[in-house]
């Protein structure tokens, strides 16, 4: 099948945030429980106010001293999508010219998998970290429709559960 000759590059590259969000939001709903699931899509709405404040290397910090990898919480999982999204090159594999942020690269020996994307925050240029800030943003607006719209759907499939 032939590619489409005026299909956009930025065109691709929201499709390809979509899915990365939608994937993100439906292991969220998985790996937390409703309560938590609640808190993860609030945290989600309202993270993008507090890169806007802060930065994106404090708002990731914030959320950092707050996460429980052992267990899992909504902090946890937002930076864990963050991390995953601004260093994995996997999910943009069909644009071929396109690389997140800070692609991972061989970690030293004092890094570890979660400190990662703190890191690189605090030894890239200024300009890299600008472009994470704003896909980031970017994805975080992903994210905030699609987990809003799921916390709905739950809720009221629950509530049908509820009156039978």
């Amino acid at each position: 099948m032939m590619k489409k000759q005026n299909q956009s590059i930025h065109q691709s590259l929201d499709q390809i945030r979509a899915r990365g969000a939608w994937d993100f939001v439906s292991n969220a709903q998985q790996q937390l429980s409703d309560k938590n699931f609640k808190n993860y899509v609030s945290l989600v709405k309202k993270f993008p106010a507090m890169i806007n404040n802060n930065g994106l290397g404090q708002a990731l910090a914030f959320i950092y001293s707050k996460t429980n990898f052992d267990q899992m919480n909504p902090e946890a999982v937002l930076f864990e999508n963050l991390q995953s999204w601004l260093t994995e090159k996997d999910h943009f594999d069909s644009i071929s010219h396109y690389s997140p942020p800070y692609p991972q690269q061989q970690k030293s020996g004092h890094q570890t998998e979660k400190d990662y994307l703190l890191t690189c925050i605090m030894t890239n240029s200024s300009k890299i970290y600008l472009r994470a800030t704003i896909e980031s943003l970017a994805l975080l607006d992903k994210l905030r429709n699609f987990a809003s719209g799921k916390l709905k759907q739950g809720e009221q499939h629950g509530k049908k559960e509820d009156e039978k």
